[in-house]
C-alpha cells in the first residue's frame, strides 16, 4: 500500500496525466533497472504502464503489461494492486474487442474491491469511482448508468480529486452521446474541457475537443466540426496517441466525404489506416470501421478492385475473431459485401444482397449507424424492384423496413435516426396517398430534430412539409391508381432522399435559410370567435382572404380532441397558417414563404404561453375568461409580437 502511494509513483502518474509520456516511461525504466527495487515496485510500474498505454496506445502494450501486472499482483496478494491490474487490463481487453476475457477481468476487479475491509479509506473510494464509472456497458440503461456516474462524481468531489472529476464528467458526456442527447453531451464536454485545461490534463483536453467536433459533425455543422478536430490534432501528435489520431483523421475524412470531396476523404482515411497499422492497433474496431468508410469512397469512384481488397481485409479480421468478441467486424464484413454486390448489379444480386443486409440489420448487436445503413440499403433494393416490376408489394416491404428502423431508433433513443426515419416514412405515406399521416409524421420528425438542436435537419424536414402543401391539390385529387407510382415518387423526390440517407448525407445537404414574410397573428376563443388580430406588415389581409382563412383554422381545430395537441400548417391562397391550441385558446400565425423560421418563432411564443412567462402571465387569464383586452394590453401584445417577428409596423384596435 505504501509503495502505491509513494511519491515517486505519484509523480510518474502525474506526468502521464499531463502529457509528459516519455518522462514517465523513463522514470519507470529507471525503477526497473534499480537493483534495490522490489518485485512489488516493478509490478506497480507494470500497472502504471498498463494505464498509460490504455490512454495513449498501442493497446497491445497495455494488454501485454496488464497480463504481467495481474500475475505479479496475484503473486503478491495485495488486494488494491490486484484491483488496479485487473481493472485496467480488463478495460484494454474490452477495447480491443476481446470482450469475454475483458469482462472476466473486470468482474475479478469488482470482486476484489468488495473484499477490501477499509471501505472508508481514500484508496478504496478512488477505486470505487473507477468501478462505478467504467465497468458497466451502455446496454444497462440510462437511469442505471446515470445513477452510477452521479455517485462516482459525488465521491470524486468528496476526495477533492480533480482528475477523477474530469474523468467522470467525460463519462457523463459520453452517456448522453450514446442516448442521443447532444445538448447535454456538449454541456458536459465543455465542463470537462474547462476542468482539464485548468489542471493541464492533456488527454481530456484532446478528447473533449474531439467530442465537441463530433457534436457539430452530428448536427451538420461541418466547418465548426473541422475546427475542433484540427485543434485536437497537435495534442494527439504531441501525446503520440495513435488511437486518438485515428479518430481525428477518420472524422476529418468523413467531413470531406460529406462535402463530396472524395479524394480528400480517401486521403485522410488512408492516413488513418496507415497510422493504425504502424502503431499495432489493427485489432481495434476502428481499423475495420475506417476500411469500411474507405470502401464507400472507392465504390463511388468506381475503383471496385481496390474496394474488394479492403473488403477482404475486413472479412479476414472477422474470421480471426470469435463471433461474440468481434460483432462489429462481422457486421462490417457482411455490409460491405452487400453494398459491393448491390453496386455492381442490384437486380442480378437482389436475393443475395437482401439476405446479407437482413443479417446485418437484424443482428442481436445494435450499432445504430450500421443498422441504419443496412435498412436503407434494403429499402433501396426493394425500390429498384418496385420500379422494375411496378409490384406494390415491394412498397409494403419498404414500409416494413423503415418502421423497423423507427422502432430501433426509439429503443436506442437515437434522435437523428428517428427524425430521419420519420421523414422517410412520411414520404412513403404520400406514396400510399395518406396525406394526413404524412403531415403528422413530418411534424413529429421536425419536433424531435428541433428539440435536439439538429437545426439543419429540422429545416430540411420543414421544407418537406412545405413540399406537401405545395402539391396538396395533386395529392388530394390522386387515386390509388392515378397517378402511377413512378409519378408519385417524382412528386416526393423520394429517390433523391433515399440516396442521401444511404450515404448518410441527409443533414449535410445544402439548405437555403429563408425568412418568411409575416402577415398576421390571430387569437381565437373556444367558439372560434376572434379575440385578437394583429397585422404584421404594411399590406393588410384582404377581407375575403381572411374570411377564407378562418374556416381553415376551424377545420384544423375540429380534427383534434382535447387530449391530442394541435400543431398544424395549412395553406390558403398563397398564405401559410400555423395553428396551435392551448387549453381554450387557438393561436394562429399567418405568413408567406418557407415555414421553418416561422415554426421556430411560433413555437417559442407557444412555449412562453404554456409557461405563463413574459406578458402571458397577465394576458392569459383575461383571454381565457373572455375579458376584453384593454388598449394597454393590446399595445403590450402588439409590441411583443413585433419583437418576435422583427417588424416595426403595429396596428391594434381596442
Amino acid at each position: 500500500m505504501d509503495n502505491l502511494l509513494d511519491k515517486k509513483f505519484s509523480e510518474i502518474e502525474e506526468k502521464f496525466l499531463t502529457g509528459k509520456i516519455k518522462e514517465a516511461l523513463q522514470d519507470m525504466e529507471s525503477i526497473d533497472q534499480n537493483e534495490e527495487s522490489s518485485f512489488e515496485d516493478r509490478t506497480i510500474c507494470d500497472i502504471l504502464r498498463t494505464k498509460l498505454y490504455f490512454f495513449y496506445q498501442p493497446f497491445s502494450q497495455a494488454i501485454k503489461f496488464g497480463e504481467e501486472a495481474l500475475k505479479g499482483s496475484m503473486d503478491i496478494g495485495n488486494e488494491l494492486l490486484i484491483f488496479d491490474a485487473a481493472f485496467h487490463y480488463g478495460r484494454a481487453l474490452c477495447l480491443m474487442g476481446i470482450i469475454d476475457v475483458g469482462a472476466a477481468k473486470l468482474k475479478l476487479a469488482e470482486e476484489t474491491l468488495n473484499k477490501f475491509h477499509d471501505k472508508e479509506s481514500s484508496e478504496f473510494l478512488r477505486r470505487e469511482v473507477w468501478l462505478l464509472g467504467h465497468s458497466k456497458g451502455w446496454r444497462d440503461g440510462f437511469d442505471f448508468l446515470f445513477e452510477r456516474l452521479t455517485q462516482a462524481l459525488s465521491i470524486a468531489e468528496s476526495l477533492d480529486d480533480e482528475y477523477l472529476q474530469v474523468n467522470i464528467y467525460y463519462e457523463l458526456a459520453s452517456l448522453y452521446q450514446w442516448y442521443g442527447d447532444h445538448r447535454n453531451f456538449k454541456k458536459y464536454l465543455n465542463i470537462c474541457l474547462e476542468l482539464a485545461e485548468r489542471f493541464g490534463y492533456q488527454e481530456y483536453i484532446m478528447w473533449s475537443l474531439i467530442g465537441l467536433g463530433t457534436v457539430d459533425l452530428y448536427k451538420g455543422d461541418l466547418d465548426k466540426a473541422f475546427d475542433f478536430f484540427m485543434a485536437s490534432l497537435p495534442i494527439a501528435n504531441k501525446l503520440e496517441s495513435s488511437y486518438a489520431l485515428s479518430f481525428i483523421l477518420g472524422d476529418i475524412g468523413l467531413i470531406y466525404w460529406h462535402k463530396q470531396d472524395e479524394d480528400s476523404a480517401l486521403n485522410f482515411y488512408n492516413k488513418c489506416i496507415k497510422g493504425l497499422q504502424n502503431s499495432d492497433n489493427t485489432k481495434h474496431r476502428q481499423y475495420p470501421w475506417i476500411l469500411f468508410r474507405s470502401i464507400l469512397v472507392l465504390l463511388e469512384q468506381g475503383r471496385y478492385d481496390e474496394a474488394k481488397e479492403q473488403q477482404e481485409i475486413i472479412t479476414s479480421i472477422s474470421e480471426l475473431q470469435s463471433y461474440r468478441s468481434q460483432h462489429l467486424s462481422h457486421k462490417l464484413a457482411r455490409l460491405s459485401e452487400a453494398i459491393m454486390l448491390k453496386k455492381i448489379s442490384p437486380i442480378d444480386h437482389f436475393h443475395e444482397v437482401t439476405k446479407l443486409l437482413e443479417t446485418v440489420a437484424y443482428d442481436s448487436l445494435i450499432h445504430d449507424e450500421l443498422n441504419k445503413t443496412a435498412l436503407y440499403h434494403l429499402c433501396d433494393s426493394y425500390f429498384r424492384q418496385l420500379l422494375s416490376s411496378n409490384d406494390l408489394r415491394f412498397l409494403v416491404k419498404i414500409n416494413e423496413k423503415v418502421r423497423d428502423l423507427e422502432n430501433m431508433a426509439r429503443k436506442q433513443e437515437s434522435s437523428v435516426i428517428l427524425a430521419e426515419a420519420l421523414l422517410f416514412e412520411s414520404q412513403i405515406s404520400l406514396l400510399n396517398l395518406d396525406i394526413t399521416e404524412a403531415k403528422l409524421l413530418l411534424n413529429d420528425a421536425q419536433r424531435i430534430a428541433e428539440e435536439k438542436e439538429i437545426h439543419r435537419l429540422a429545416n430540411l424536414i420543414s421544407n418537406a412539409y412545405d413540399n406537401v402543401l405545395d402539391n396538396l391539390d395533386q395529392w388530394e385529387t390522386a387515386s390509388s391508381l392515378l397517378p402511377d407510382i413512378s409519378d408519385r415518387m417524382e412528386i416526393t423526390h423520394i429517390e433523391e432522399l433515399l440516396h442521401k440517407l444511404i450515404r448518410n448525407k441527409i443533414i449535410y445537404s445544402s439548405i437555403v435559410k429563408e425568412e418568411e414574410q409575416p402577415s398576421a397573428f390571430i387569437i381565437l376563443n373556444e367558439e372560434n370567435s376572434l379575440l385578437f388580430f394583429e397585422v404584421l406588415n404594411d399590406i393588410s389581409l384582404d377581407v375575403e382572404v381572411l374570411d377564407g382563412i378562418l374556416p381553415e383554422i376551424q377545420n384544423v381545430v375540429n380534427k383534434y380532441d382535447c387530449v391530442n395537441p394541435v400543431f398544424e400548417r395549412v395553406r390558403y391562397k398563397g398564405y401559410t397558417i400555423i395553428v396551435d391550441k392551448y387549453r381554450t385558446l387557438t393561436f394562429c400565425y399567418i405568413f408567406i414563404g418557407k415555414s421553418y423560421s416561422a415554426c421556430v418563432k411560433f413555437q417559442k411564443l407557444v412555449k412562453e404561453v404554456q409557461s405563463s412567462s413574459n406578458i402571458w402571465k397577465n394576458l392569459l387569464p383575461k383571454l381565457e375568461n373572455g375579458h376584453k383586452l384593454t388598449t394597454e394590453d393590446c399595445n403590450q401584445l402588439t409590441a411583443y409580437l413585433h419583437n418576435i417577428y422583427k417588424n416595426e409596423k403595429r396596428i391594434c384596435e381596442d
